[in-house]
């Protein structure tokens, strides 16, 4: 049953790709300059979408394990708008100094920065003595919220034209799309990738609670602070590649749940590849419904994960 659950959401995967790359041009029949139009704008946008689902559904994995919130993601943390404003703050730089164009190279550096600023002010806020889940979600909206009115100011400052392009990466769109760029992340999103199974006996000892998670040998405290910089590294490539786009990190590890057993490596395993079709449906979606022009990639994903979490919130409450 496992295996035929994988096979048909790589096989949904594949059917998305090919859709996403070909779909209108079939359908039209109009194939003129298809290896252009493929090469050069699709495929590096296919790209960056891929990355940006295994990155975001998979942080949000990993804080709804530490926290044991099934409710929680990178956003409710304000981890991915300290990461938004990092990037921001870098932008606004830039335009001011005239700094070379070999700076986008920064953008995930500055935004695990960011994260990580975000996730000392959570520390001090809400992980000591008084901890509980309402004050660690309350702290977290909190900081999103400074971090979202720094970036309102220096928005402000720029001109119109890079005000209009920043506000449409800050809900979550593709932006950047040169290969340089996409090599870069996928090189970052690997080496993530590869830190993960190091931590799936501590996240399913994690996922017990953290009285069991010591009795079983666990320095607990060690292994949050491990997990939490894990997750700062996965939110901010996801910012890197397409902003902002909420609800993929929160909904992506419940329908993983639903599939598969409580391993960790088989929840994020399945995570990553739901996460990956949350991203393609909502890509494609936007690139279609109001052909020629686009939607931002963030409206659609939150029109399709909105009334899931809503179900989610019933469900739980």
């Amino acid at each position: 049953m496992k295996k035929s659950r994988t096979l048909l959401l790589i096989f949904t995967i594949i059917i998305l790709i090919v859709l996403d790359l070909f779909g209108d041009k079939i359908l039209s029949g109009d194939l003129s300059g298809l290896s252009f139009i493929i090469l050069n704008f699709r495929l590096p946008r296919l790209l960056i979408v891929l990355i940006a689902g295994v990155a975001i559904s998979i942080s949000g994995a990993l804080v709804q394990n530490i926290s044991l919130n099934p409710l929680a993601d990178s956003g409710m943390l304000g981890f991915t708008s300290g990461a938004s404003f990092a990037i921001v703050l870098l932008i606004f730089i830039s335009e001011k100094f005239t700094m070379p164009s070999w700076t986008t190279y920064l953008y995930p550096a500055c935004a695990v920065i960011g994260a990580c600023l975000a996730y000392f002010l959570l520390s001090g806020l809400a992980m000591g003595k008084n901890f509980s889940q309402l004050r660690l979600i309350l702290s977290g909206l909190a900081i999103t919220a400074i971090f979202q009115s720094l970036i309102t100011i220096l928005q402000l400052t720029l001109n119109s034209f890079d005000f209009q392009k920043l506000a449409i990466w800050l809900t979550g769109d593709v932006w950047l799309t040169d290969y340089k760029y996409i090599i870069f992340l996928t090189t970052c999103l690997v080496f993530g990738l590869l830190a993960l199974p190091f931590f799936f006996n501590r996240l399913d000892g994690l996922a017990l609670g953290q009285e069991l998670a010591t009795s079983l040998g666990i320095d607990v405290e060690k292994t949050i602070k491990q997990l939490f910089f894990l997750t700062l590294v996965f939110t901010s490539i996801g910012v890197a590649a397409v902003g902002a786009v909420s609800f993929v990190g929160l909904i992506s590890p419940h329908i993983a749940r639903s599939l598969t057993s409580f391993k960790a490596r088989n929840r994020l395993f399945y995570t990553g590849l739901v996460g990956v079709i949350i991203m393609l449906l909502a890509d494609i979606i936007a690139k279609n419904i109001i052909s020629p022009s686009t939607l931002p990639l963030g409206f659609v994903v939150a029109l399709i994960g909105a009334p899931y979490f809503v179900f989610l919130i019933n469900r739980k409450v």
